[in-house]
């Protein structure tokens, strides 16, 4: 992973540095495009007719809009909450940190976020170009100039913008200030050479046109869900259950084997398997020497040689202040006895941690995959739940170091197509939120590859798998994602921080309050107030990316 991450750094770097060399000579102005470090903004003046023509449906833009205003205004609150909540959770709870908490995976980039697969580069684009053209579409039906549109590149695309006249959006005073103008006025050229005042955009215009990109990306996002779970009506499972690798513990046997968490397991021993149980039972037979397992990983099948030579349970985790961590006990260990009680499997394990009490002194023998065997005194806690001793580990039923689940398909899939009645409440919207971050079969991140030799396509979706068999469910997984990406893209622009649309929203519905209990310059205390919560919140969102690794 190191290795990948210096490959990409030295490459923005280089990339930075040729950027500075053509802005120094002045080979970047020639084609209009500027340069704000590593930052480039290619702008363009095409696609001004195309507003035009658009905008004249000015009622049902200003109505789409305006409820624009309405959802930016809940969202804007909901993610405040979120991220109050996030750092409530992470100050008292102090939890491990995960794969969630990479800087990259907070951002939206597919391939650079690990959760985001290829195809999401097609949700993201239409996220972006759709969230600056109804910025700049409303901007035409409020009769603001829109001076150009573009992309922002560094090395990749990460964005888009339309860049209106700002004078006329937020004021004559500055770019980033709150204009209060009327609204009368009659545009730029005027007779006899003397120059009109332009028109400045109204609080509620301004309302409208910075909401406009946001109520884009929901429509987006709606509209995508509902072409989702068309397609999913037309899917059906081939069997009711397949067997799943939900855990694999780091530095294990099958962690270094090539096992990853989501391949589904058809064959262990030569045997086919058909529950997590048989999987389980196969395994077991296989500790202390070798055993083969087939695996479906990126749609095709492989066969994964397994080997160990110890025997019983694998330490997955270990709890923080507890026994085992004192004792030295670490993830990955194998426990193969206690005291004089062979441990082979996890029932034994639990038989005998009931049977124990709190100061009790007991022997763990515990072994790694060659078959070292040790022994350690430990003396157990309480239980947080109960009266019995406690030794502060988690693990999984096996030497091997994975966790094997039933993956209900049937179930699954009904459970998909049952999402949209969820959605009618915020813990339904939350739960779609995290339904990529979850590993199934509790989440879902697409059909491809891993699913697609479990279900099939009927009815008109059929004709779908002509070209391909994967077909059907690329359409699925494209829909999901464009989804997804704008439904995130939406509510992070929802946050009241400048210079995000909701930040700049929050500034003119903060104006009037301001002005009611302050005597002083309202624009800076406004601004001074906004600066502190965009501070607040920006900090916020790496507090909690980072507090995992500080606490």
């Amino acid at each position: 992973m190191m290795e990948y991450v210096t490959v990409a750094l030295l490459i923005f770097f280089l990339y930075w540095l040729l950027i500075v060399y053509l802005n120094r000579i002045g080979f970047l102005q020639k084609f209009n495009i500027s340069a704000i470090g590593p930052l480039l903004m290619i702008r363009t003046k095409r696609g001004k007719k195309l507003l035009e023509r658009l905008a004249v449906a000015k009622r049902f833009w200003r109505a789409y809009a305006a409820l624009g205003v309405v959802f930016l205004c809940v969202a804007m609150l909901f993610m405040l909450l979120l991220l109050l909540y996030g750092n409530y959770a992470v100050v008292t709870e102090k939890p491990e940190p995960t794969e969630f908490n990479e800087p990259r995976n907070w951002l939206l980039i597919p391939g650079l976020n690990e959760f985001i697969p290829v195809w999401g580069w097609i949700g993201l684009i239409v996220a972006l170009i759709v969230h600056e053209l109804s910025h700049a579409v409303l901007c035409r039906v409020e009769n603001i100039d829109v001076k150009s549109m573009g992309v922002l590149i560094a090395v990749l695309p990460i964005g888009a913008f339309a860049e209106p006249d700002s004078e006329q959006l937020f004021g004559p005073r500055s770019g980033s200030g709150s204009g209060s103008g009327s609204g009368s006025g009659s545009g730029a050229g005027a007779e006899s050479g003397v120059e009109v005042s332009k028109k400045v955009a109204t609080p509620g215009e301004r309302a409208r046109i910075l909401s406009a990109g946001v109520m884009g990306n929901f429509a987006v996002s709606i509209v995508a869900l509902l072409m989702f779970f068309a397609v999913l009506s037309c899917m059906h499972p081939v069997s009711k259950n397949a067997t799943v690798v939900h855990e694999v513990v780091p530095g294990s046997p099958a962690e270094k084997a090539g096992i990853r968490e989501g391949m589904l397991i058809k064959e262990v021993g030569g045997v086919e398997v058909r529950s997590a149980s048989e999987a389980l039972s196969m395994l077991k037979k296989g500790e202390g020497g070798s055993v083969e397992v087939v695996v479906l990983s990126d749609g095709e099948e492989k066969e994964i040689s397994l080997r160990t030579n110890a025997h019983g349970i694998m330490v997955a985790n270990v709890m923080r202040g507890y026994p085992a961590e004192k004792a030295g006990i670490e993830p990955g260990i194998v426990i193969s006895r206690i005291d004089d009680v062979e441990i082979r499997d996890l029932d034994t394990f639990l038989a005998f941690m009931r049977n124990t009490t709190p100061g009790q002194v007991v022997e763990v023998y515990v072994s790694d995959d060659d078959g070292r065997l040790w022994r350690l005194e430990v003396e157990l806690a309480t239980a947080p739940h109960g009266g019995s001793g406690f030794l502060g580990v988690y693990v999984v039923d096996n030497a091997f170091g994975l966790t094997i689940l039933d993956f209900p398909l049937e179930e699954y899939l009904k459970a998909l197509k049952d999402t949209p009645l969820s959605l009618t409440s915020p813990l339904g919207w939350l739960r779609f939120m995290m339904l990529p971050l979850l590993p199934a079969p509790f989440g879902f991140s697409g059909f491809y590859p891993h699913l697609v030799k479990f279900y099939e396509a009927h009815g008109v979706l059929a004709a779908a798998a002509i070209a391909t068999d994967a077909a059907p469910f690329l359409i699925a997984d494209i829909l999901f994602w464009t989804a997804w990406i704008n439904f995130y893209a939406a509510l992070f622009n929802c946050l009241p921080a400048v210079p995000l649309d909701g930040g700049l929203v929050f500034r003119d519905i903060l104006k009037p309050f301001v002005r009611l209990f302050t005597r002083g310059d309202v624009e800076k205390v406004t601004n001074m107030i906004v600066t502190a919560l965009a501070i607040f919140i920006f900090g916020s969102i790496a507090f909690i990316a980072a507090g995992p690794y500080l606490i």
